[in-house]
């Protein structure tokens, strides 16, 4: 580094940094974070304020991978602080939206949605990005209408951006507020369109059992049981009985439609084996 035209101490920063991001590629976040503060303890020394908040900002996402929100939050203020002081608003996106993020998991709603509205209020804000990440971290209501407006102005600004991925995504997520609601048609035809525009990256399963639910109480039988086997290929019903036991049960209710008793009565026996699997675990 120091070949390099840095000075001794930008050079050890340097390469703490360096260290910091070979032990995050191999998911040692312990030791990435161990490096990232003593990246930090140099920066805060040198005087650079632009160099100290980049420092900050990737110990924070360090210690976000170890699983401690209390502590990135103070990490995050700290740099918050700093690039304010700078003037520098873009810079604040990528910090502004992990701190969201965190806040989301410790359920602070208010300082969450605040933090959205503080990179809402700067011009030459990435709105797509900023809006999505908010509604991706705007928890299902099942009788709200928060959820689905969100996604809804999502759809709006990703058509225009003509993002088919973040289309696709919006259907699905507009599919399961619908499908919570009991408005199966609706969900059933946000469902149609996120495949159409997709398919949606990374479907969860979530998502999937909503489908399954849509289409049985609209007696598409077809798309149910395709629905009913994608899950089944996606998890391990050793270590999710309970998911597994409700596919089961689909599937019955399916077969019993059709008529097939024995089938179904078969599919039930299985139900039940793997609910009293989860009891007892």
């Amino acid at each position: 580094r120091k070949s390099e035209g840095l000075d001794e101490t930008r050079a050890k920063i340097a390469v703490r940094r360096d260290l910091a991001a070979l032990y995050a590629r191999q998911q040692q976040w312990a030791n990435a974070a161990a490096q990232g503060a003593l990246a930090v303890s140099l920066a805060e020394v040198l005087g650079d304020p632009k160099l100290f908040a980049a420092a900050l900002i990737d110990q924070a996402r360090y210690l976000r991978e170890s699983n401690d929100p209390r502590r990135v939050l103070v990490v995050l203020d700290r740099a918050g602080r700093i690039i304010a002081a700078l003037d520098r608003p873009g810079d604040l996106l990528d910090p502004l939206l992990l701190r969201a993020e965190l806040l989301f998991e410790l359920q602070m709603e208010k300082e969450k949605e605040a933090a959205y509205e503080h990179l809402l209020s700067h011009t030459n804000v990435d709105l797509l990005r900023v809006e999505l990440h908010r509604a991706q971290h705007t928890k299902p209501d099942r009788l709200g209408t928060t959820y689905p407006n969100r996604w809804e102005r999502i759809l709006t600004l990703a058509r225009e951006a003509g993002r088919q991925d973040v289309v696709a995504e919006a259907h699905d997520a507009l599919g399961l507020a619908a499908s919570w609601s009991k408005q199966y048609a609706e969900a059933v035809r946000h469902f149609s369109a996120a495949d159409s525009a997709g398919p949606p990256p990374n479907r969860g399963i979530m998502i999937w059992m909503e489908i399954i639910e849509s289409n049985t109480a609209l007696d598409r039988r077809p798309a149910a049981r395709a629905a009913i086997e994608k899950v089944f290929a996606l998890i391990d019903p050793t270590k999710e009985p309970g998911r597994a036991s409700a596919l089961h049960e689909a599937r019955a209710e399916l077969l019993g439609r059709d008529g097939d008793f024995a089938a179904a009565y078969q599919e039930l026996r299985a139900a039940n084996e793997l609910r009293r699997r989860q009891n007892a675990t």
